[in-house]
Parts: structure tokens; sequence; C-alpha cells
């Protein structure tokens, strides 16, 4: 069976209040990897598809370590640890980070989280919408979204990435972290995201797909919309690199921010394997272009399995999406 395991902050240490970034420190994240290592194997990237026979066998657990964003910090902390280690890795980066220069509106609002609380946040945005208001059923899908934020978080965050349209929320996000941070883009894409020789040095040992351009829930955008998309990072990525990308990872990785149109189009665009963000294992590789995938919070409390070897293999559940 495989496990895909992703992360996105790995730094040696996160702000207690606000809390708008989340993620492992280098050294829980390489007891993780040993941990996973007592009860499986890591799988490569490279040849993820030929390892079909591996993957289908029942009482057998194949890893693989994913990076969605492409941060800087990902080279400097985790990237030592996976080489000494020898354990292979997928890193997925959206090029709009280093061709335009510009933080993508999730970083925004991780960044203006890290300054201010919800309820801060919460006002800022009154003076553009008035009050934050959900469904129901939009309040239901922001708890399974979010489920590690509190229920206003989750329904702020579900307004933000679902709810208005990208551009909106793009332009209200720059005015709001204009405002709190300061300006200064280039400056803070070039601290936070992979330079293009990043990618290329990273393209040498590791393995390089395709987050999208610009990191936009694809199920929520139109068929030309979509496809330029997913054609443009890849282009980009076979400039940075030498070498189209066969891999795609969707952004927010939800079943409504995929959404059947795009992964017919990455299916066009020659790409041979995506991931979701369906907390699930992998049974076999059938529909690779759905393969679900954990978080690594989903299976790990600190640097503890939350599960056994045993219980994995009969208790988690299996992949569905797409099917």
């Amino acid at each position: 069976m495989l496990i895909v395991i992703n992360h996105h902050y790995i730094r040696e240490s996160y702000k207690k209040k606000p809390t708008g970034i989340f993620g492992v420190t280098p050294q829980t994240f390489e007891k993780q990897l040993d941990s996973l290592s007592k009860i499986g194997d890591f799988i490569n990237p490279d040849n993820l598809l030929d390892q079909e026979e591996k993957i289908s066998e029942k009482n057998s657990l194949s890893f693989l370590i994913t990076f969605d964003d492409g941060l800087k910090e990902q080279i400097i902390f985790a990237c030592p640890i996976l080489i000494k280690k020898g354990i292979p890795a997928a890193f997925f980066i959206n090029p709009t980070n280093q061709i335009e220069k510009k933080l993508s509106c999730i970083h925004q609002q991780h960044i203006i989280r890290d300054r201010i609380n919800n309820s801060a946040l919460e006002r800022h945005f009154k003076k553009y919408f008035g009050k934050v208001s959900l469904t129901e059923n939009e309040k239901l899908s922001a708890r399974k979204k979010y489920i590690y934020d509190k229920e206003n978080v989750a329904n702020l965050k579900y307004f933000l990435n679902f709810i208005i349209s990208h551009d909106e929320c793009s332009n209200v996000i720059n005015e709001i972290f204009n405002e709190i941070i300061g300006d200064g883009n280039d400056n803070n894409s070039s601290r936070l995201y992979f330079s293009i020789e990043d990618i290329k040095y990273l393209s040498k040992i590791f393995f390089i797909g395709s987050h999208s351009y610009n990191h936009i829930p694809l199920g929520l955008l139109n068929g030309k919309q979509i496809k330029d998309e997913i054609k443009n990072s890849i282009e980009a990525i076979e400039n940075f690199t030498g070498e189209k990308p066969i891999s795609f990872s969707y952004p927010f990785g939800d079943k409504r921010s995929i959404g059947v149109k795009a992964i017919d189009e990455i299916s066009k665009q020659n790409i041979k394997w995506g991931l979701s963000m369906e907390r699930a294992i992998n049974t076999n590789l059938k529909n690779p272009l759905s393969i679900s995938r954990f978080s690594y919070s989903d299976l790990f409390v600190g640097n503890t399995l939350k599960y056994s070897k045993h219980q994995i293999l009969s208790s988690l559940p299996q992949r569905a999406w797409f099917n």
C-alpha cells in the first residue's frame, strides 16, 4: 500500500500566538522519518508508476514524502535530512513565485495570520465585505476542509479561498497585507520561495512537479483558466530544469478544488500522476491522476506516529475520489 505524506513549512521554531503558520521542526521531521522507516520503505517518485506490484501488496507499506509550495526553508532544513538518510522526495512549485516574484495569496494570508488574530482579521474584512457569513452547507464544507482550525477560523479561510473569486481575494488580501506587513513583494518572495537556481539544484537530486502556476483552486475556474494554469506551470518548470514535469499536486487538494476538468486537462498535458489531499491510503495505482495524500499532521502527534502498522493497514480509509 502507498501512503503519501505532505509537508509545507519546516523551520526551527514557530510563534505560539497568533498562529498563522504551522509546520514541523527539522528535529521532528527527522524523527518522523525514522518512525516511518521502521514500518515501511520510501518509494522513489521518479519511477512511481512502475511500482504497481509493490504498492498492491496488502501487508506492506510504502511511503512517498512530498512538499508543496516551493518554500525556501524546505531546501534549507528538509533537504539535508533527506540526503543524509537517502530518502527520495517530491517538491511541487508555483512558478509565479519565481517569474513574477510575488507572494501567493495563500501565503500572504498565512503571514497576516501570524501577525494578527482571527478577530482582528475579521475586522479588516468588514471594511470590504461587511459581516462574513456562510450557509450551513458551506460551514460543513469549511469544517471538513480545515479540520484542525477553530470554527470561526475555518469559516473565514473557506470564505476567502472558495466563496469569493481568486482575483477578489488577492486584491483584498494584498491591501490588508500592505497595511499590516508593508509593501515589498519582491523582497518577501525571494526570502520565502525557492530561487530558480534552487529549483535547478533540486531537480538533479530530487523530483520537481507542478503545483499550478498561481496556486488557485482549479475546480473553481473555467476551462481556459484551468488550461492556462497547468500549461504555464509546465512550460515554466521545463524552462527552469530542462525537463518537462510529469506530476501535479492540485492546489488546496480537496475534491471541489480539483474537479474532473482539471484531471482531464493534466492528462492532455501529458502529466502521468497527480496528488489530491484526500486523507486516504492507496491500495493500487489505478487512476494515477488522483492519488490520495495525507498531511503529516493526520498521521503524527509531534514525533509520535498515531497508528501502528496494523492499524494503518486495517483501519485507515482507502482512496475513493474520482475512481
